[in-house]
């Protein structure tokens, strides 16, 4: 599914999330939990796991401008990486289980017969996925207190991605989008922890697949055997149809993330 079909779905959440705000807000005026610099910067890190269990670290930093003391918008950048060129272990559950080639729906730690992909079987440091998503997104903030905010969001992303499969190394841009709740407390007049976790959309297309290494064993092995069934009158083994050229690689999955928040 294209993950422009995701961005109807984010509106009706957030949607859902502002409704809910409105009736649990207390009929007390401004709090002063409320009470904070028009524009403000947030820095944070965590994690980030897609729908095929990969896990990914998580950073991100976001210049927020106050549109009213409830609405902010949002501009940010992002990181997204699988730390395997850093000998790290976070997609450790989608290495090579033995079998094949990624595609759209299994994602990039699954295989087709025969092929090459994400897995530790070659040199070197290993494959490795990057992705710097920069966002737009809107804000509805609902004051629970003197010093606790909650808040509901939601947006759009422009993705640049970077993928090295062994010596192959591509560059993919793409849409996506975000949607999610969060959680600030109030440390002093311009400083604020926040929490927030959400759901991102996000797809590439039409990568280009590695090339196979011709296994010379397998091809003298299947020409005997053609030779042995030609002289006894038996059919020949047809190879295979050889798969697609490019694939689709599904990065949608949960995010979190925690960080601090500085007004000016």
């Amino acid at each position: 599914m294209k993950t422009m079909k995701f961005f109807p779905i984010s509106g009706i959440v957030l949607s859902a999330f502002l409704i809910f705000g409105a009736m649990t807000v207390q009929a007390q005026g401004r709090s002063r939990a409320t009470d904070f610099s028009r524009f403000s910067v947030s820095l944070g890190g965590g994690f980030s796991s897609s729908e095929d269990h990969r896990g990914l670290l998580n950073l991100g930093a976001e210049m927020q401008m106050a549109l009213s003391s409830r609405l902010r918008l949002g501009l940010g950048v992002g990181y997204l990486n699988n730390l395997r060129g850093h000998n790290g272990d976070m997609d450790r559950g989608y290495n090579n289980q033995g079998g094949g080639m990624m595609n759209g729906r299994q994602g990039m730690g699954q295989k087709e017969s025969g092929s090459f992909g994400w897995n530790d079987q070659m040199n070197g440091p290993g494959n490795q996925l990057r992705v710097v998503p920069v966002s737009l997104n809107i804000y509805y903030l609902v004051p629970m207190g003197r010093k606790w905010n909650v808040y509901a969001g939601a947006g759009a992303s422009y993705n640049f991605g970077s993928f090295r499969e062994g010596t192959l190394n591509q560059h993919k841009r793409a849409m996506g989008g975000q949607a999610g709740l969060g959680v600030e407390f109030r440390l002093a007049d311009r400083l604020r922890l926040v929490a927030e976790g959400g759901y991102r959309f996000l797809e590439f297309h039409k990568l280009s697949r590695p090339e196979v290494p011709i296994n010379l064993l397998d091809q003298l092995l299947s020409g005997w055997r053609n030779f042995i069934n030609a002289l006894m009158g038996r059919s020949l083994d047809i190879p295979t149809q050889p798969q697609e050229k490019y694939y689709d690689l599904n990065l949608n999955g949960f995010t979190c993330r925690m960080g601090v928040k500085f007004g000016f």
